[in-house]
């Protein structure tokens, strides 16, 4: 006896229409919410168990992740065609936004590099040499140190 298939029939062309559907509304592919996240709505919580500690992209409203998707699709189309319209003015904004990131880049390796310093050449020579004066060991000297580099009104 031959076991006969009799549960819904779904086509190629529906099943990528299905899932073109969840992808482009921010859903998962599964169609299984994994955190209480709604259109407008920002996560706070898993519902899944087996999901207990959902992502930073997961807990995001619907229309946000709906927005980054489509915007990772029409975004290089876009900068095609304004490459082939207008070269000239598409080489100017590519400079400005190059130089943009520069700028910004360059600012986080520095303050980046400051803490690293600041940490390496000082706090840690500094909890090597005062842990026997307290009878601690050097790394919950380092934990429990906080220095703070911003600038005070009275300075």
């Amino acid at each position: 006896m031959a076991i006969k298939f009799t549960g819904p029939r779904i086509s190629w062309g529906m099943l990528w229409f299905i899932f073109g559907w969840r992808w482009f509304t921010g859903n998962t592919l599964d169609g299984e919410p994994r955190t209480d996240a709604g259109w407008f709505r920002k996560g706070t919580r898993s519902v899944m168990p087996s999901y207990p500690h959902p992502t930073r992209w997961q807990l995001q409203p619907r229309w946000r992740r709906m927005a980054v998707r489509l915007g990772s699709l029409w975004l290089p189309v876009a900068l095609v065609v304004a490459w082939f319209v207008w070269p000239t003015w598409f080489y100017r904004v590519s400079v400005v936004l190059m130089l943009l990131t520069l700028v910004l880049f360059t600012r986080a390796i520095m303050a980046w590099w400051s803490a690293y310093d600041l940490n390496h050449h000082i706090l840690q020579p500094f909890a090597l040499s005062a842990a026997p004066m307290v009878s601690q060991a050097p790394s919950a000297l380092m934990r429990d140190m906080k220095v703070e580099l911003g600038e005070r009104a009275d300075d």
